[in-house]
């Protein structure tokens, strides 16, 4: 078992490897060979995602699939990865054949997601990502609710907008409200800290 910053890796024959984030969540991912003889690399394709909290857009990107692959590339384990998984190992094609097998019964719940450029970037300083939703937190500030304010504050100063009278309106909150969310959000270094003319 191979352990970077906050999470674990482990590998199984059949492609898979576990990558389990400290009091976190757990990734499992399938890779494949790729490329010609001689070149072969591993490619992840397929992901399955457990968590004890609800999964968003921001907990995907804390998946550090970049560096599992470097890991999935190293000589061992590649080895290992490389082996046909044993009688017991999962298999995404049952998760295949559960949703063709049962589409008849549930046919009329399909929905499409149209594309849109604003789903394209990735950055949440870039003005075309889509503002991330703020609702005001129910008890404490928690670190995922300061860093969807961090994000919002991003978005706005990259649109060349007043940070704070715009979360306000997202959130429904006073605008004082959220110049506290702010420097909380400096303090705990979500943002970086302020500076004289800096947007607040």
């Amino acid at each position: 078992m191979y352990r970077f910053k906050d999470w674990q890796l482990s590998y199984r024959p059949g492609g898979w490897v576990r990558a389990r984030e400290t009091n976190g969540m757990v990734a499992y991912l399938q890779f494949r060979a790729a490329g010609p003889e001689g070149a072969l690399r591993l490619d992840p394709h397929a992901v399955v995602v457990k968590s004890d909290e609800a999964i968003s857009g921001r907990s995907w990107r804390r998946v550090p699939f970049t560096e599992i692959g470097l890991h999935a590339g190293i000589p061992e384990v590649r080895d290992v990865l490389l082996q046909p998984g044993e009688g017991s190992a999962p298999s995404v094609d049952a998760l295949e054949r559960y949703f063709t097998d049962t589409a008849s019964k549930y046919e009329g719940l399909g929905s499409t997601i149209p594309y849109s450029a604003a789903l394209v970037s990735d950055d949440p300083a870039d003005p075309q990502t889509t503002l991330p939703a703020i609702r005001p937190p129910e008890g404490r500030i928690t670190d995922d609710f300061l860093q969807e304010v961090a994000e919002a504050y991003l978005w706005f100063v990259a649109a060349k907008k007043a940070p704070a009278p715009g979360i306000a309106e997202l959130s429904g909150t006073p605008v004082r409200t959220v110049h506290r969310w702010v420097s909380e959000a400096r303090r705990r270094e979500f943002l970086p800290p302020a500076r004289r003319g800096q947007a607040g």
